[in-house]
């Protein structure tokens, strides 16, 4: 609700930023967190083209679509010129599902929790450094994570942007 209400939402602070030349960073994703996860298969949405690494629970995936359909319409309503990419997007609502609509699986309590008391990102904790968290739960989320920032690093607007550096390209003075 927080991205929607009022004077803080996120849509008219972009685009009172936009309108007084201050906005320097576009919409790249709108990553859904916590999702309940059905299995680890895949999922691809007949209706959007939508593809997630992961099939979602029903109603994460219905929430997460009344949420991008009124992102969309404000899309549509003018707000595209704060998102990335928008000239190669269009109008369209699979185009627009596709390209700026990701998630990440819900991690489960003890994985959380291993991951604070350790002091590890999830994404690093190794399966035996604790009985109470296995393989099954630990690969799943790292793929998740790796799919995610594979998918924005291949992103058109990411080497647009210069976000690659090779470091041995890199001159010092």
């Amino acid at each position: 609700d927080r991205l929607f209400v009022g004077d803080i939402a996120l849509f008219p602070v972009l685009e009172r930023l936009d309108n007084e030349g201050f906005l320097k960073a576009k919409i790249d994703r709108f990553v859904f967190n916590r999702v309940k996860s059905v299995n680890n298969e895949p999922f691809k949405d007949p209706k959007t083209g939508g593809r997630l690494t992961f099939h979602p629970a029903q109603l994460d995936l219905q929430e997460m679509k009344v949420i991008v359909k009124d992102l969309h319409s404000r899309y549509l309503a003018g707000m595209h010129k704060v998102f990335l990419d928008a000239d190669m997007v269009g109008s369209s609502n699979q185009r627009f599902f596709q390209r700026y609509v990701t998630a990440l699986r819900l991690a489960g309590s003890n994985a959380i929790n291993l991951s604070k008391s350790k002091g590890i990102a999830l994404t690093q904790l190794d399966s035996t450094a604790s009985a109470h968290v296995g393989k099954s739960t630990l690969e799943p989320l790292r793929r998740n994570v790796q799919d995610l920032v594979e998918g924005l690093e291949s992103s058109p607007s990411f080497s647009k942007a210069g976000a690659v550096v090779d470091p041995s390209s890199s001159s010092s003075s």
